[in-house]
């Protein structure tokens, strides 16, 4: 087996006993996890440290973009819960600056030394390109897709929505630093749309982290609905307002063009004041519009429509409103108009 080096990106070394040495294959697939909490590199390298623990990955990253080691590469780190994968992964855990009500939100800083770390990866280990599908059945079939989550293979929810929402983002980033292009994120091509995108076509009987994007875009475009994942009958009416009021052919398909528009800020100036409903069971108020900001207050469900005076972008939400009271923002992610 060809040696193998690590990456000279870290800062910080722990090496775990719960690992298999040497690996029984090439390293040819990059599996992203989230920490599920606020882990610093050295926490995380605790946390793996004892044997009763019987986990580890290769690397993590904390909230602020440090990278530790915590499993040679040469070694198989024992975090997918299968053998398989992480025979022929590298396993890199993100630690997270915000909870479940967030997705589990990565820093930007945290997503910036992934994408660097991934691509380091993939040079020294002769991966030419990553390739994300967001397909279940390509396990194993590098040459069709090389990524893999751990929500594949266990009943979890890792990486998280937003780092697995982020995929196509960090495939194509890390592909630029390969020298392979924008993207290689392999998509269907919508019928009368030519250009291509990181985000998969959608259409009616989808479910799932991208679904879930739609539907928030479509929302913030004035489309009033609960946000549950699942294209169903309101979200194929929306999708097919919104590209009638792009002047898309309206087939309720979203593909390249329809994503370019929805991806797009709606214009500003006219939007607030307006009224909301809470679509989440509940729903952190912080400080500030961003996951980085301290919680205030939490609402619940109960019905009472709230007015936002304020929009603005921030960590862990597509968008934040500023609430009329004063108290503080909310994630308008997880509300709709009334």
């Amino acid at each position: 087996m060809t040696t193998m080096s690590n990456s000279a990106l870290i800062c910080y070394t722990r090496i775990s006993p719960n690992k298999t040495s040497p690996r029984s294959k090439i390293i040819d697939t990059i599996t992203i996890h989230c920490m599920a909490g606020n882990l610093s590199v050295e926490t995380c390298g605790s946390v793996f440290a004892p044997s009763s623990r019987k986990a580890s990955s290769n690397y993590g990253i904390g909230t602020d973009g440090r990278i530790g080691m915590y499993v040679e590469e040469k070694d198989r780190s024992w975090c997918t819960s299968s053998g398989s994968n992480d025979n022929r992964a590298i396993t890199i855990e993100v630690a997270n600056d915000g909870d479940a009500s967030t997705d589990w939100h990565v820093s930007d800083k945290a997503l910036a030394s992934l994408i660097k770390l991934v691509a380091d990866i993939c040079q020294r280990n002769s991966i030419e390109k990553l390739i994300w599908k967001a397909d279940s059945s390509l396990i194993g079939k590098v040459s069709s897709q090389n990524m893999t989550v751990h929500r594949w293979f266990a009943a979890k929810a890792c990486p998280g929505d937003y780092l697995y929402s982020k995929h196509a983002y960090i495939v194509s980033e890390v592909n630029k630093l390969l020298g392979g292009g924008s993207s290689s994120f392999v998509s269907e091509t919508e019928s009368s749309e030519e250009t291509t995108t990181s985000y998969p076509v959608l259409r009616k009987g989808n479910s799932g982290a991208y679904v879930k994007i739609l539907q928030t875009r479509l929302n913030l475009y004035g489309a009033s609905f609960d946000i549950d994942s699942s294209f169903g009958d309101l979200t194929l009416a929306a999708v097919k307002a919104f590209q009638s009021k792009k002047s898309l052919l309206a087939d309720g398909v979203v593909g390249p063009l329809t994503w370019a528009d929805l991806l797009k800020e709606p214009a500003s100036g006219s939007s607030v004041p307006y009224v909301v409903r809470i679509t989440a069971k509940s729903l952190n108020v912080r400080k500030g519009p961003g996951t980085n900001y301290a919680v205030v207050k939490t609402l619940t469900n109960d019905r009472n429509a709230y007015t936002i005076m304020e929009e603005s972008s921030g960590s862990g939400a597509t968008l934040w409103g500023r609430l009329k009271s004063g108290i503080g923002w909310i994630s308008l992610d997880y509300t709709k108009k009334v």
